[in-house]
């Protein structure tokens, strides 16, 4: 429990100083987000889902267009990545770090489906090239 708390002060320091070891911070959560589109679907909506996902944890008030369907999919993102629901605790309500963090999700998961639609395209290219 004092390694995880220890990981969140860690990560909550690097987003607000932006300092060199972000990306060490950065690397379970960026890791887990990756799998988001496999696990979850690639069309998620990330931010939404963190957003309706911190509000419930902090409970605060959603924001204006959540629905079931975004905390539905936080639910989810919570099982691939555990440590999400800490260091929103951490966060204690302040907006710029979850952004942060939540762009930080959004690009990786987004680089991830790129990846899997580039090694889509070259497995495929056969077919197209043959018709």
């Amino acid at each position: 429990m004092a390694a995880e708390q220890d990981e969140i002060s860690s990560l909550i320091a690097c987003l607000e100083n932006e300092s060199e070891g972000l990306e060490q911070a950065l690397r379970p959560f960026k890791r887990a987000a990756r799998w988001f589109s496999l696990t979850i679907g690639p069309f998620a909506n990330i931010d939404a889902a963190v957003y309706s996902g911190a509000a419930k944890i902090t409970n605060s008030d959603p924001p204006p267009n959540a629905d079931e369907s975004d905390l539905a999919t936080f639910k989810l993102m919570l099982k691939v990545c555990p440590g999400l629901k800490d260091a929103i605790r951490g966060f204690n309500g302040d907006a710029n770090l979850l952004k942060c963090l939540i762009g930080h999700l959004s690009t990786s998961a987004a680089n991830a489906r790129a990846d899997d639609t580039s090694s889509c395209r070259k497995a495929t290219a056969w077919c197209i090239a043959s018709a």
